[in-house]
């Protein structure tokens, strides 16, 4: 059987209840999300293809923003930052040739003495595979929009983009790796 109710409300009554309900859908879209409220999250990275044949990625970003339950900056002990470099370890990857790449992750500031872990800076070292054609870098969701620096140490092959959350870059295509064009 078919339930029909009536309702006792009159038009004027269903068009103002429709009225309030748009407008707090309205306000709701309106308000910024945590995510919006800092920016995304942005980060910035720059990766350097050194002649030496390594690599080095420097990214600029609030790991405190970046943790929804992340540590104090005051109680970052040996061991919170051996748990903080796992995690990050886990959610950036740098690629050549479509593969990854292992790579050391350090906090240069906390290393070298400074209190600013969580707004500052972490390094990426690595060895670039001989050969390698090309470079791509990605970072998790959480990290939000990255802006990415790609340059190429003794040469003037360079390239900035700006990333979506959870994207991977476009391969960077290697001066070193190009092959010389055959007659």
């Amino acid at each position: 059987m078919e339930d029909r109710r009536l309702s006792t409300a009159g038009p004027r009554e269903r068009v103002r209840g429709a009225l309030l309900l748009a407008l707090a859908a309205l306000a709701a879209l309106a308000a910024p999300s945590p995510a919006r409220a800092h920016g995304g999250h942005r980060a910035e990275a720059l990766l350097v293809l050194k002649a030496d044949g390594t690599f080095q990625v420097d990214l600029r970003v609030d790991l405190q923003d970046l943790l929804a339950e992340g540590p104090d900056e005051q109680a970052l002990d040996p061991q919170a930052l051996d748990g903080l470099r796992a995690l990050l370890e886990r959610r950036l990857r740098v690629r050549f040739d479509g593969t990854p790449v292992p790579y050391a992750l350090t906090f240069p500031r906390a290393e070298a003495g400074g209190n600013h872990v969580l707004g500052g800076l972490v390094r990426l070292e690595g060895d670039r595979p001989a050969g390698a054609g090309t470079v791509s870098f990605s970072a998790s969701r959480a990290f939000g929009r990255v802006t990415l620096t790609v340059l190429e140490e003794g040469t003037r092959s360079g390239k900035t983009s700006l990333l979506d959350p959870g994207d991977r870059s476009e391969p960077f295509v290697l001066e070193a790796g190009r092959k010389a064009p055959e007659p």
